[in-house]
């Protein structure tokens, strides 16, 4: 016998309703007690099944999302990732871009951080890194105009 655990036999009608659950010195192999745990024995297809998983978080197929990576050592101005930024959303152009961030070296010797999801940019100077990094984020992604684009 381990702790809290129910086992219910269907097929034993006669007694099912007679067994009293932690009563340990109980020798009635029909009333195991196991960790925490609810069992139906027989029951396959009533309403206890468990379904994992559902969450509600369901993309149709067609949404397929991609994510373009570019390491660049290219100096950039704030002026131009902000007009940089702003291309990005002719989605005929670039694909659907539901979000871009990076940091990139500056022609003044810092590095711009930037960050953007549709209709909001933030561009900045930030502390330095060894490489300027792009990631840009969205579905029909048309990597290589991305690419360019950063070029």
């Amino acid at each position: 016998h381990e702790c809290c655990h129910h086992h219910h036999h269907d097929d034993d009608d006669d007694d099912e309703h007679e067994h009293h659950h932690h009563h340990h010195d109980d020798d009635d192999d029909d009333d195991e007690h196991e960790c925490c745990h609810h069992h139906h024995d027989d029951d396959d297809d009533d309403e206890h099944e468990h379904h994992h998983h559902h969450h509600g978080h369901h993309h149709h197929a067609d949404e397929i999302f991609a994510s373009v990576g570019i390491e660049t050592l290219h100096k950039f101005t704030k002026d131009e990732i902000a007009e940089k930024l702003a291309a990005l959303e002719d989605s005929e152009k670039y694909g659907v871009i539901l979000r871009a961030k990076g940091i990139v070296p500056s022609v003044s010797e810092s590095f711009i951080h930037f960050d953007m999801v549709p209709g909001q940019t933030d561009v900045r100077d930030g502390s330095s890194d060894v490489i300027g990094r792009i990631c840009v984020i969205g579905s029909d992604v048309k990597e290589d105009a991305v690419r360019e684009l950063f070029a």
